[in-house]
C-alpha cells in the first residue's frame, strides 16, 4: 500500500525548490502514516502522523499559493479550492479516526490519501511546472 520516495521521479518535480522539498517531506510523512497502519501501532500513532501530515500539507499549500501568486497562475482559484478540500479531508479523517473509524477502516484512508496526492500532483502541480517554464523561469 505504501507510497514512498521511489515514486518521486525527477520528471515529476516542479523545479521550484520549496515546493519540491515540501513534496518529499509530505511523501515521507505519508509513508510514516502507512507504516503506523501496517505495523498496527494503534490509534494514537495514526492520529499523531495524521496531525503531522496535516500541518505539513497546510504549510506546503501556503508555499505553493505564494509561488502561484508570484507566477500569476491562471488556475490559482481552482488550485486553492483543491487545497481547501484536501486540508478539510485530512481534518475529517483525523476526527473520524478519533471518534468513529475502526482499525479496519484505516487502510482505506491511506489508499484515498495516496490517490489524492497523486491526483493533486497531476491536476495542479504539473500545471505549476508548465507555468514556471512558460514564464521564463525554467
Amino acid at each position: 500500500m505504501g507510497f514512498n520516495l521511489e515514486l518521486w521521479k525527477d520528471g515529476e518535480t516542479t523545479g521550484i525548490a520549496i515546493v519540491d522539498e515540501d513534496h518529499v517531506k509530505i511523501i515521507q510523512l505519508y509513508s510514516d502514516m502507512v507504516e503506523a497502519i501496517d505495523q498496527g501501532l494503534g490509534k494514537q500513532a495514526l492520529l499523531e502522523t495524521l496531525e503531522r501530515l496535516t500541518t505539513s500539507v497546510t504549510g506546503h499549500f501556503a508555499n505553493e499559493e505564494a509561488v502561484m501568486e508570484k507566477l500569476g497562475s491562471i488556475n490559482a482559484i481552482s488550485h486553492k479550492q483543491d487545497h481547501l478540500r484536501f486540508v478539510r479531508d485530512l481534518e475529517d479523517f483525523r476526527m473520524n479516526v478519533k471518534n468513529t473509524y475502526c482499525e479496519d477502516d484505516w487502510p482505506a484512508i491511506a489508499k484515498y490519501l495516496r490517490y489524492r496526492f497523486i491526483q493533486h500532483g497531476q491536476d495542479y502541480d504539473n500545471r505549476l511546472l508548465h507555468q514556471r517554464r512558460s514564464s521564463g523561469n525554467a
